[in-house]
């Protein structure tokens, strides 16, 4: 048995020890948004110093921030320097341990980096690609590791299965709740009336379009009867062909009251309001 086993390990060898890797993640975003790349490393050994080259289309993605990840810096004892240099369609990013240090080991953030996503098409994807790679030993040599590189998926809008439910607001003993629900084009707000009086009401989807100010007003609705526990339903609608762009919308409801001079619009500052990110596409 013992020779069995003996000849066995001669044929096989010696298990082959994991690679070292650096990796940029996965994500995903909407056009207009922030979006923060990951870079990490995985099963390294002894790694005094690193540096990467990551190379990311110019036409799509703008460099907002480049901070340095925990993992070198919380084993090395003495502190580490980090620097990084932007260029059209890539940047180069280094990291080096400061003094006598054996190496830092394991898996970890080597760094983030914070993109906004400038343009593509729904379904896309953007490409991160992780090169020109090092790993340095505390002896200056080279360490082998594998390069694993990065996608953006590009996000449509809402789908419209998507759902949110704002908690219950009073105002001057009225309370209203207000939910919204996305289609491609249009955008429902829901008031109901709890108060003694009937409810004139509307819903706001008030932001940014392509980061320009906008504001959507749904059609004014009486919420009645009074104390109603049913929902009465205010839209607004985008147009496909004019209202093209990139919205980062806040909802709310308001209520009015009625005078000589007509509607006074009032906001209740209790409660939740709803935060969306839509995309309109033609």
């Amino acid at each position: 048995m013992a020779l069995i086993m003996a000849l066995n390990a001669i044929l096989i060898g010696p298990a082959r020890a994991t690679m070292p890797t650096i990796i940029a993640e996965n994500t995903a975003a909407l056009v207009g948004d922030m979006v923060t790349i990951n870079v990490n490393v995985a099963d390294a050994v002894g790694v005094y110093a690193w540096q990467a080259r990551i190379v990311f289309p110019n036409a799509q993605l703008e460099v907002l921030e480049i901070v340095e990840g925990s993992w070198l810096i919380s084993q090395a004892p003495f502190g580490t320097l980090f620097i990084y240099r932007i260029f059209p369609g890539y940047m180069d990013v280094a990291c080096t341990a400061i003094g006598t240090f054996n190496g830092a080991s394991g898996s970890g953030n080597l760094f983030k980096v914070t993109f906004v996503l400038l343009e593509g098409e729904a379904g896309g994807l953007v490409n991160i690609d992780v090169t020109n790679s090092l790993l340095i030993d505390p002896f200056l040599q080279s360490l082998p590791h594998e390069e694993v590189d990065g996608v953006i998926e590009i996000q449509s809008m809402l789908p419209a299965t998507d759902y949110a439910e704002l908690v219950e607001k009073r105002v001057d003993s009225r309370k209203w709740d207000i939910s919204v629900k996305g289609t491609v084009f249009t955008f429902y707000g829901k008031t109901k009336n709890w108060g003694t009086m009937d409810l004139v009401t509307r819903v706001v989807f008030a932001g940014t379009k392509d980061g320009e100010p906008f504001k959507a007003v749904t059609n004014t609705e009486i919420v009645g009867p009074q104390q109603n526990s049913g929902f009465m339903t205010c839209t607004v609608n985008f147009d496909p062909y004019v209202d093209i762009g990139t919205y980062i919308l806040n909802c709310y409801a308001e209520y009015a009251r009625v005078s000589a001079y007509g509607y006074r619009w009032y906001t209740s500052e209790l409660g939740k309001t709803k935060d969306l990110s839509i995309v309109v596409l033609p």
